[in-house]
């Protein structure tokens, strides 16, 4: 790839312009083929000894710094070794970063939430903080973060005036954490749906249980009831009583319940008559 073409991709993803510094501090080239090097801002001292030693100790990996503010902007300094009189220097705008925050959204005020490892706010919803790079350190979310913890959590947010539960990690290579929280009441709320759901489920439930339980019920006392009627029509003196045909798919324990009470009838039946044939 060209020049050109380096430059079009780095500004797709944020950066503002990408310098050459020498061991002097001084910028002395850009890798912009678009942007002259005179154009520089003036870097502190101070700051290009600490960018130095982050490109150093990267040994040729690209290094990223803690959020900072150059030139009242708020930005990251990614730093690169050229060789032993040279590193590279690019300004990472925060504008790729807080348009992927905000395009996670769900709910009605589930979102997520970028800081630095010194718990800087990089991307929030609340705009004063991102203008201000609120220290968001005091968050107990926030510090398990800058701990290196990956988890779930529970804390109270300031401006989201709530309650909040936020799963939570850890980017590696630059320490920065990112959590996506909800409003514990959202959660509540839904799981309330999900009770009303459930116990309508249950009452279904129920409710076709019970049809299937009057529904066999009714199966297993039509024919009881029928021995039931002949048994009485016996005890009436009537012999010649047949219980009524059962259905094919009844259980076999109850048509030979009704076999049986069928052939208990024939035997007196033929008892009576050799009785009344005998006198």
């Amino acid at each position: 790839a060209n020049a050109g073409d380096v430059e079009s991709m780095l500004r797709t993803l944020g950066f503002r312009y990408a310098y050459i510094v020498d061991n002097s501090s001084r910028v002395n080239g850009s890798l912009f083929p678009s942007q002259s090097f005179v154009d520089a801002p003036t870097f502190d001292a101070e700051l290009i000894t600490t960018l130095r030693s982050l490109a150093e100790a990267a040994e040729g990996e690209v290094a990223i710094s803690d959020l900072l503010r150059v030139e009242d902007q708020p930005l990251f300094l990614a730093v690169t070794q050229i060789d032993s009189e040279r590193f590279a220097l690019g300004a990472l705008s925060l504008d790729y970063l807080r348009e992927v925050q905000r395009a996670i959204t769900f709910g009605e005020l589930g979102h997520s939430m970028i800081v630095d490892a010194k718990g800087v706010v990089i991307a929030h919803p609340n705009g004063e903080w991102e203008k201000i790079s609120k220290d968001a350190s005091k968050l107990s979310v926030v510090r398990k973060m800058m701990q290196g913890e990956t988890g779930v959590a529970i804390f109270y947010s300031p401006p989201m005036q709530a309650d909040m539960i936020a799963g939570h990690t850890i980017v590696p290579e630059t320490g920065w954490g990112v959590m996506v929280p909800q409003p514990m009441e959202e959660l509540v709320e839904r799981a309330g749906d999900i009770e009303s759901i459930s116990l309508g489920i249950t009452a279904i439930g129920i409710l076709l249980a019970s049809v299937i339980a009057w529904w066999i019920a009714k199966f297993l006392a039509l024919p009881i009831e029928a021995v039931e009627r002949a048994a009485r029509a016996v005890a009436a003196g009537s012999l010649n009583t047949q219980v009524e045909p059962l259905p094919k798919y009844s259980p076999r324990e109850l048509r030979s319940l009704v076999a049986s009470f069928d052939h208990m009838v024939d035997e007196l039946r033929h008892r009576d008559e050799g009785l009344r044939v005998a006198m």
